[in-house]
């Protein structure tokens, strides 16, 4: 019975992120943005105090799940989740829209690894973590594929209304509150707080970013190299208009990208097996660069699809590295260890959202490509050169 309940786990938590992927709004909320009088600097600094909140709750949301559990932390998300979506669907200035996006930082911050820790915990207890890349890459697959096809109906409901694109997502969180609520909290080992939390949490950090070289360098490099990824997907609305893309056309632009982020994340786990750890690591930075200078030197109707670089590498990224890290770490620090590498990556993401729009307002949109491709660059091939010189790779 027990057994049972665990493996009826994976099913649950398959459906609890398709049902939290059906994000409406997302391929025309700029254009929602400025219809409520905000510019592009606005926009930005909106992503950004959304980052920094990210940043802030990353660490405790990975010890939340490891203390009291990884379903209470699901729970907790859901429930945080849906109240943003109905402040969103409420408010009418920036403000309104700032209270809905800590909303949506604090629900995000606890799935941030409480949702592979749960995974791999129950694997763990059905003796079956062999699969653990082809689950965990199952449901970012089904993520990213309700995202894609969210984007394609978002289009569609914003030629009606843009605030009914928020509206319609009530009856998605609300089930997903649902299913939250039904998870089986697997056997693990329990983090055991005896000394007070900060002092937990500095011996888990002092951990993984000193004691454990490898798992160091591998957090600072994914991190790094993948924040300067994300860094592009404000830039990609205002990069559709540069290329003439029609408005109603963004939602079908923003589902392909899903597509190819969920199939590269559906078969990480046979493109790492075929190029090996090595390759899997360097690719991330070619990938990511090779995306920015395209899109910046080629400019044409469907230059938009040079992104799918950027997404094969998101997709791919969040399954080889989660299982990386998985291998390096105790399943009672886990879903912290987690967290720290998304932080790392949510961090650089932060800090790089306002110089990259500062640019585009100064400069151009164009000129602002360039400079995030020859930072992935730089930064990623001098993290390469340190993960030889450590013997990562």
């Amino acid at each position: 019975m027990e057994q049972n309940k665990l493996r009826r786990n994976i099913q649950k938590i398959y459906w609890y992120r398709v049902l939290q992927g059906m994000m409406f709004p997302i391929p025309t909320i700029v254009l929602f943005w400025q219809q409520h009088g905000m510019n592009l600097t606005l926009v930005m600094v909106l992503q950004s105090l959304f980052a920094l909140a990210m940043v802030i709750l990353e660490l405790p949301s990975g010890y939340l799940a490891d203390v009291v559990g990884r379903r209470k932390t699901l729970i907790l998300a859901a429930c945080s989740i849906f109240m943003a979506i109905v402040i969103y669907s409420l408010g009418q200035h920036f403000f309104h829209f700032l209270a809905a996006e800590m909303f949506f930082a604090f629900g995000f911050a606890m799935i941030s690894g409480a949702d592979e820790a749960f995974i791999y915990d129950t694997l763990q207890a059905l003796g079956e973590t062999g699969r653990y890349q082809e689950v965990y890459g199952k449901l970012f697959f089904y993520n990213v594929v309700a995202v894609g096809v969210s984007s394609v109906v978002g289009g569609w409901l914003a030629s009606f209304s843009f605030r009914l694109t928020f509206y319609a997502v009530y009856p998605f969180f609300l089930s997903a509150m649902v299913i939250a609520f039904s998870l089986e909290e697997p056997p693990r080992k329990t983090l055991q707080a005896q000394q007070g939390y900060l002092r937990e949490l500095r011996n888990i950090l002092r951990y993984c970013l000193m004691q454990n070289t490898r798992l160091r360098w591998l957090m600072l490099y994914s991190g790094l190299v993948m924040g300067i990824n994300q860094a592009a997907v404000w830039l990609y609305q205002p990069y559709f208009q540069v290329c003439g893309l029609e408005v109603a056309y963004f939602g079908l632009a923003f589902a392909s990208f899903q597509i190819v982020a969920a199939l590269s994340s559906k078969y990480a786990y046979h493109v790492e097996r075929w190029l090996g750890a090595r390759y899997a690591l360097i690719i991330l930075v070619i990938l990511t660069a090779s995306g920015y200078f395209l899109m910046a030197y080629v400019v044409l109707l469907l230059s938009f699809m040079f992104a799918f670089t950027q997404q094969f590498a998101r997709g791919f990224s969040r399954v080889v590295i989660s299982e990386y890290i998985n291998q390096l770490t105790e399943s009672d620090i886990r879903a912290t260890v987690l967290s720290t590498q998304n932080l790392i990556m949510r961090l650089c993401y932060a800090m790089l959202i306002p110089a990259a729009g500062k640019i585009a307002d100064l400069t151009s949109l164009l000129h602002a490509m360039k400079i995030l491709g020859a930072a992935t660059v730089l930064i990623g091939g001098g993290m390469l050169f340190i993960l030889h010189k450590k013997r990562v790779l």
